[in-house]
Order: structure tokens, then sequence, then C-alpha cells
């Protein structure tokens, strides 16, 4: 009897051991050619932000995790339950899982009751259903794309838990975490439910009435309101933005600046003016020449010129470029955002010359956007710049007037004493509007 009894777990465990083989040999090449291939990559690269911390804040309450995961998991729900019944009809669940399974319950209900504890709301849904597409991967005999499929949505599962746990370390919150993670999730929850539908939409036949229509009308109600999102929330999305006037309709991504108003410290900064002042960048500047326009916080409308010409300007995105540079110091960033707001505003014109000889500033933007931050005694002396000819207006259109760094000699210098030539007047795009400077 022990050894009739102790049979099928041996050949369990034999089954394993040589799936565990065959996983692990295989893996071993992948890390290998991988680590070979991505060698020049990973040499120079460092960050600051590896690793994973634990997450105590602000956590997914049920409404939003289903608004976000809904439909894959009443989807998920009906093939499981589909897996269950063709399980049990087929005896496709293994022996050896009979003992243990009534401490597999329970340990799925202490899991559950932790989240409760620790108010992670989303365990409630997401805990049983992963225990039980673990369970049911176990079948006997199944085939891999069965088992594999099951795998996978627990993977989705596994993923949509843990953010509620722990972090990227540093993150904002956890938005990046819940960001990068949740993407891989969807894209799990949508090939394994796909598959899952296409595995219970034949067993469906066979149900009872009642069932059938159950599932067949929850899929086809879910399919329809999934289907009514991207026309009413893209609307939604336009409309939060700006006003239905300038929000255009079409490809163009700057059509909506003919009409938007942009609030900057509590003044209104017309787009249009921009935009006329971007197209002449695009159409009268050659290479890549260095921009400074105003450097202000994270989302707004800052960085806007070099955002739309691919010019570099001295300092972009304060956040973001400190994220991008986390091994060092931030002090390097802090200083370019103090300079760029030192040239602007600072009335003393040797200090801000040198500072635009420092970054070797070609063009300087003085637009709605940089007389809403910074002072009109520090904005004047760009025009006291001109009268030096060490500066000339290339560009005034609106509010928007660019200027061209032409000389580099010390600030007060007569212009008769410069010997730098300067730099010619760039034509017009043809067919583009003029400049009025001409």
């Amino acid at each position: 009897q022990v050894s009739a009894a102790g049979s099928p777990l041996q050949e369990r465990l034999a089954f394993l051991f040589r799936a565990a083989v065959a996983v692990i040999w295989r893996a071993l090449i992948l890390v290998a050619v991988a680590s070979v291939t991505f060698y020049p990559f990973t040499k120079y690269y460092a960050t600051a932000y590896a690793g994973l911390e634990m997450y105590a804040e602000a956590r997914t309450t049920i409404p939003d995790f289903l608004i976000v995961h809904g439909f894959f998991l009443v989807l998920a729900v009906i093939w499981l339950a589909g897996e269950v019944a063709a399980q049990l009809r087929e005896r496709e669940r293994p022996r050896w899982l009979s003992a243990p399974l009534p401490w597999i319950v329970a340990a799925t209900l202490v899991l559950v009751g932790a989240g409760w504890v620790l108010k992670i709301h989303v365990w409630l849904i997401a805990m049983p259903l992963l225990v039980l597409a673990i369970v049911l991967a176990l079948g006997r005999d199944l085939p891999p794309t069965r088992r594999f499929a099951l795998l996978l949505f627990a993977l989705a599962l596994a993923i949509v838990m843990g953010v509620e746990l722990v972090r990227q370390r540093d993150d904002l919150g956890r938005m990046n975490t819940v960001f990068k993670f949740y993407l891989q999730a969807w894209t799990l929850f949508g090939v394994t439910t796909a598959y899952g539908l296409a595995t219970w939409a034949p067993r469906a036949l066979g149900w009872r009435p009642g069932w059938r229509r159950l599932a067949w009308g929850l899929t086809a109600l879910l399919f329809i309101l999934v289907l009514l999102y991207p026309p009413f929330a893209a609307r939604a999305k336009v409309k939060d933005r700006f006003s239905a006037e300038a929000s255009p309709r079409g490809l163009d991504g700057m059509a909506y600046m003919d009409k938007a108003v942009q609030i900057e410290n509590n003044a209104d900064v017309r787009l249009a003016d921009d935009k006329a002042a971007m197209q002449w960048l695009l159409h009268n500047v050659q290479g890549s020449p260095v921009i400074l326009e105003a450097q202000i916080p994270e989302y707004r409308w800052g960085s806007r010129f070099s955002v739309y010409t691919g010019l570099p300007t001295v300092q972009g995105w304060n956040w973001h470029q400190r994220q991008q540079r986390s091994i060092v110091p931030s002090i390097a960033i802090e200083r370019r955002v103090n300079h760029v707001q030192e040239i602007y505003d600072t009335p003393d014109l040797l200090r801000a010359h040198s500072l635009i000889d420092l970054y070797g500033v070609r063009y300087i933007v003085v637009g709605g956007l940089e007389r809403a931050y910074y002072s009109p005694e520090g904005l004047a002396k760009f025009d006291a710049f001109v009268q030096q000819g060490l500066l000339k207006p290339v560009y005034q259109g609106g509010v928007v007037t660019i200027y061209e760094v032409v000389g580099h000699d010390v600030v007060g210098h007569d212009v008769s004493e410069q010997t730098s030539a300067p730099v010619a007047e760039p034509a017009p795009a043809p067919g583009a509007f003029e400049s009025p400077m001409e």
C-alpha cells in the first residue's frame, strides 16, 4: 500500500525534476547570450534607482482596480470556472493534490486576511484567482499551452499584487512603478484571457443554457463597454486640457496652439505666438545650436522650444534631468537651473554675458513665458546687449523675440572695437511667414 500510494508522488517529483532541468539549462543559455550581447551597454550603464523598497502609502482601491483590469478579470473568472469544470470532468486534477488542498485554502484565506489588515484591498480579488490559476496549472496531463496560459495569468496577478506592497526605490510615490509594471500585466492579461476565451467558447456549447447565456452576455456587454472608451475618453481628455475651440481634430501636434492659452504664474501665455516662433526656428536654423528659454517646474509649458524644435537647451525638466543622471550629484543640474534664472533676471550685463558664453548659447527666447516668470528689469538688458552689438533680434512676432548671439567680447566694449563679424540674417522658408524683423 505504501508503494502504491507513493508511486504517483514519485512520478510527479520525477516530472518536476525533468521540467526544472529543462528550464534551467535553457535559462543559462539565455542569460549567457544576453550578457554577451548587451555587455557594451551594461558596461557603461549605471543608475541610482536600482532595487525595491516597501510601500505603505495610498494603495489602489477596488473600484479603480476594476476600472483598469475588470474586463480581463471577468473573462478570466469565466475561463477559470470552465477550466475547473473541465478538469473535474476529465479527472485531470492530480491525486497528490487532495491532501494539501485544505491547507492551500487556509493559506489563501490567511493571505487575503493579511491584505485586508495591510489595507491592500486588491488582494481580496487577486489572491484567490492567483491561487486557483496555479492549482489548475498543476493539472495532470494538461496540454502545455493550457498550463502555460494559466501560469502567465498567475504571473499577471502577481505583478498587480506586488506593486501594492513594494515600489521602485526613490519613485515619486509609486507612479513609475505602477505605470511600468501595469503595462506588463496588461499585456499578460490580454494574451491569457484571449486564449481563455478561445478555450471556453467551444466548451460553452455543453454548459447549461442559463450559464451559457450569462457568460456570453457578460462578455458581449464588456466588449461593447470597452469599445466605448477610446472615443469618449479621448474627447474627455482633450476637453480637460483645452477648450473645444483650441483642440482641433487631426494629426498636427501643433495645431492646438493656434487658439490655446496657457496660464503660467498667473499670466496668460498665448501659444500661437510661441508656435510662430518655433516654426521660424524650424525653417531658418541649421544644425543644433543651443537655445536659452525659461526653466520652470515640470509638467507645464517649460522647455517648449526645445521640445518642438529638437534644439538643445541649457536646462530641460529639472527632475527628469536629475533622474537621468542619478548616480552623480544633482548640484550640476541645480547649478544650470539657477544659471538660467540668473541670465534672465540679473541686470548685471557682464555676469549675464559670461553665463551665455559659458553654455555656448546661440539663440535667446524672450516670450510670454519668460515675461511671466522673470523680472522686467532683467529682461531689459537684452536690448542693451543689442545696443552693444552682442545680440541681434532675428525674429519678433507677438510677444516673442528671439535674439541671436553675434559677439563674445566683454560687455561694455564699443561696437566698433569688435572683431567678430555678425552672423548673416537667416532667410525665411519659402511659403512660410516672413520674419517681422526683415
